[in-house]
């Protein structure tokens, strides 16, 4: 199964996970490829400033931006008051009338034929 799965993330980080769910990943580190189990990382709240630099963390998870629900709400509004929809027209194609027989069709062999056709494969 993990050679048909496309993966193209680079780094998977679960940040202070229950102890269930770093038991269930030990688990799954006996079957999964180790390309795909190195891209998985169980860190703290301090270890996760080795991965991702703190301009791009907000202050909860140990970074510099400065986050609030308000501010978020402030800013989707801004964008879908100056957001113009997009209209998307319906297409409906034409049936194409296909009036050849098909292939099963024509070359249905009649009851006598099927029987000569066994008899002389014998």
């Amino acid at each position: 199964m993990m050679d048909n799965f496309p993966m193209r993330v680079k780094k998977v980080l679960i940040i202070n996970p229950p102890s269930i769910i770093e038991t269930i990943i030990s688990t799954v580190r006996l079957f999964m490829k180790k390309k795909i189990m190195d891209r998985i990382s169980i860190v703290s709240r301090e270890e996760i400033l080795e991965f991702i630099d703190a301009d791009q963390l907000s202050q909860e998870m140990g970074g510099n931006i400065e986050y609030s629900i308000n501010n978020f709400i402030t800013y989707t509004d801004n964008i879908y008051s100056n957001y113009t929809p997009i209209e998307f027209k319906t297409v409906r194609r034409k049936k194409k009338k296909n009036n050849k027989l098909s292939n099963s069709m024509r070359t249905r062999p009649t009851k006598g034929e099927s029987e000569n056709a066994e008899l002389s494969q014998e």
